[in-house]
This record gives C-alpha cells, structure tokens and sequence, in this order.
C-alpha cells in the first residue's frame, strides 16, 4: 500500500495555490523522502540531470494547481519523469485546511520515453462534476534540438483522488537543421465545449516562428464526450 504525508501553507489570497513544503511516499520499497522544487527553471535543469535515472534527485516539482471551489487540485511530480518512469501525483486540498491533502493518486502520463522524451506538464484545466469528482485536462511538451511533441491528456478524478485515463493525443513536428522558420509536423488545440465534452482539434504545420508552429489548415476534428469514455473503457483512447 502507497501512503502521501504532505505539509503545505495555504496562501491567503482566494484563488492562490498552496505553498508544499515536502511529500513523503510510502511503498513496499520504503520511505522516501522528497524536498519541492519551486523554481521552474531549476526544475528543468534536474529533469535534464536525471533523465533516465527517475528520481534519484530526491526532489519533486509541482507543475500546477487549480482552484475549484472550496478545493485546490495540484499535479505535480518528480522533474526526471521525463523518462515515462515515474508517475505524476495529483492531489486535492481543501482551501481552508491545507496543512495535508483531503486524497492523492498516482497516474503515468509519459510513460513511452521514445515519444515523451524530455518533457513536463505544462498546464491543467479543471472542470468540477455534481458528484465532488473532476475532469482534467493536462497538456504537455517536450523534444529536442531536432523535433518536439506536445500531448493532451483528458483524465477523471473522483471523490478519493483515483484517476482514470480517459484519452490521450500526442502531436509532434520536425525542425531543420539549418533553417530556423521551417518545420513540419501537426498541432493540437482542444475546448471544453462543457463540463465534460471536449472539441479537439489537429492542425498541419508547414512553418514555424522560432519554436512556434504557424497553423496551415485543420487536419481533423473530434469531439469527445468524457462521460461516455468514463462509462466504457473500450472507448477509451491512447495515441501516440
């Protein structure tokens, strides 16, 4: 059994997330313990240290919160996750009481190294159901000189922090060697339409400004319907 000991400070401004301090997990394995990075850049530059090597930093990153309600989401893991060896926690707190966290799960987001290949979280949006669970969307990003990729992942949290995978797109573009503004590749856009459908769209990339891909036509367009892939795993959805 995997157990989460966390101590944070609450932040007195409405909307703000908590400051955590440090996390313990508990495993078969033993006790490790982790000390929180907040410096993003720092963070990075250990993600970049340890890949390959999950962990072994013995520091963890939080990614980013969100603020639903009387609670505060957080997803945050360790920065060497980049190598899909380590998993991403996501825990709620609630605003008023966040010496330690209401629950907490576990999900591996980038768990193919050959496709997620130095990467993070970049953001989260939140949507809050009439049964105290959630919908997330979690973007992130990573590559290398050569290419880079982004991915969309749409996961269910419910009341006890279990998170389910619902769907999950991957997008990626090759840069030149030489040419700074030639590249090729799709992009990926997606809009909560409501609480729990989600429009997804995939764009061709012809072109880019530096890193920034300039969209040249839509490729395709999908909606999905979250309750729906909830209520039938076969429906789920994994892509790269």
């Amino acid at each position: 059994m995997v157990g989460l000991a966390l101590r944070v400070h609450a932040d007195p401004e409405a909307g703000r997330a908590p400051q955590i301090q440090s996390f313990r997990i508990t495993s078969k394995a033993g006790k490790q313990s982790m000390t929180v990075i907040r410096d993003k850049a720092r963070a990075a530059e250990l993600g970049l240290e340890g890949y390959g090597k999950p962990c072994v930093n013995n520091v963890a990153s939080p990614r980013w919160t969100a603020s639903m309600g009387s609670e505060i989401l957080a997803v945050f893991d360790c920065p060497a996750a980049n190598d899909g060896g380590a998993d991403s926690i996501i825990a709620r707190f609630e605003k008023g009481d966040a010496e330690a966290p209401t629950c907490f799960g576990r999900i591996s987001l980038m768990r193919d190294s050959s496709s997620y290949y130095y990467g993070q979280i970049r953001s989260i949006q939140a949507r809050s159901l009439p049964d105290r669970s959630f919908m997330l969307a979690i973007s992130m990003s990573g590559g290398d000189a050569g290419a880079n990729w982004e991915s969309h992942a749409f996961v269910h949290i419910d009341q006890s922090c279990r998170p389910t995978l619902l769907a999950q797109y991957r997008a990626g573009m090759a840069h030149h060697e030489t040419e700074d503004d030639v590249c090729s590749g799709t992009h990926l856009k997606y809009q909560f339409i409501s609480d729990s459908v989600v429009s997804l769209n995939r764009f061709r990339v012809t072109r880019c400004k530096g890193l920034d891909p300039v969209l040249d036509g839509r490729e395709s367009t999908q909606q999905l319907d979250l309750q729906e892939l909830l209520r039938n795993p076969k429906l789920r959805i994994a892509k790269p």
